[in-house]
C-alpha cells in the first residue's frame, strides 16, 4: 500500500495536520496530573483526619474505626503500591532462573519471557505510532531488551542476545541479526556494544567496564 506524501487536499487547499505535542512535553503534563492527584489525595486524607477528630475526639468508636480501615490500607500497600512486587518478585525471578532443568519451572520461565517480549514489542510499537518530527518517536530513540544471564543454573553469560529496536536518530540500520559467536570474546562483549550505543547519544567514553572498543558493524 503506497501512503500519498503530505500535501493539497483533493479540493485544492492545503492540508492541515492537527500538531502533536513532543513527547517530552506529554510526558510531562502526565507526570503533573499524577503529581496533583496524589497532592489533593494527601490534603483530604488530613481533611478527613480533622474531621474524625473534630467530630468524634477519642474514644472507642474512633479506634475501632481505625482498626477496620488499616485492613483495606494494608491491602492496598501491598498490591496497588508495590510493596507485594518489591517483596516477592525477586525471589520468585531467582527461582525460575536457577531452577535445575526442571521442566515445569522450565516452562514458567519460558511464559515469563514471552510476557516481556510481548511488553517490548508494544513499546516498540507505541513509539512507532508517535509522530516526532518527520519521523516518529521510535525513529529517534534506541531501545535494548536483553538479560543478564543466559543460564541461570550455571551463571553463564557467554551468549546474551540484545535485541534492538529504533533507529538512532538515523545511526543504527534495524533489521538485521548479526551474530558474533565466533568473532571471539574481544570482540563481542556486551560493553563494547553500551560504547557504540553511547557513541550515538554523543557519550563518549574511552572505556566502559571491561573494554575500551566499540561493536563492529553496529
Amino acid at each position: 500500500m503506497t501512503i500519498p506524501a503530505p500535501g493539497p487536499d483533493r479540493a485544492g487547499g492545503p492540508s492541515h495536520a492537527a500538531p502533536v505535542p513532543p513527547a517530552s512535553r506529554r510526558l510531562a503534563r502526565s507526570a503533573g496530573v499524577i503529581g496533583i492527584a496524589t497532592m489533593t489525595s494527601r490534603v483530604l486524607g488530613l481533611v478527613r483526619d480533622q474531621v474524625m477528630a473534630y467530630l468524634f475526639g477519642a474514644g472507642n468508636a474512633v479506634d475501632a474505626y481505625n482498626v477496620a480501615f488499616r485492613v483495606p490500607n494494608l491491602v492496598r500497600d501491598l498490591f496497588a503500591e508495590g510493596a507485594m512486587s518489591a517483596a516477592f518478585v525477586p525471589t520468585f525471578t531467582h527461582e525460575l532462573t536457577h531452577n535445575g532443568k526442571a521442566a515445569d519451572k522450565e516452562a514458567m520461565y519460558l511464559k515469563t519471557n514471552q510476557y516481556h517480549i510481548a511488553q517490548f514489542a508494544y513499546l516498540t510499537q507505541r513509539m512507532k505510532d508517535i509522530k516526532e518530527g518527520e519521523g516518529t518517536l521510535l525513529d529517534n530513540s534506541m531501545l535494548v531488551c536483553t538479560s543478564s544471564l543466559f543460564d541461570g543454573d550455571a551463571h553463564s553469560a557467554n551468549q546474551l542476545p540484545f535485541l534492538i529496536t529504533g533507529k538512532g536518530g538515523g545511526t543504527l540500520r534495524p533489521g538485521r541479526v548479526l551474530d558474533y559467536l565466533e568473532k571471539g570474546d574481544d570482540n563481542r562483549r556486551a560493553c563494547s556494544l553500551h560504547l557504540s550505543l553511547m557513541d550515538r547519544m554523543g557519550v563518549k567514553l574511552d572505556k566502559f567496564g571491561d573494554t575500551s572498543t566499540r561493536l563492529a558493524e553496529i
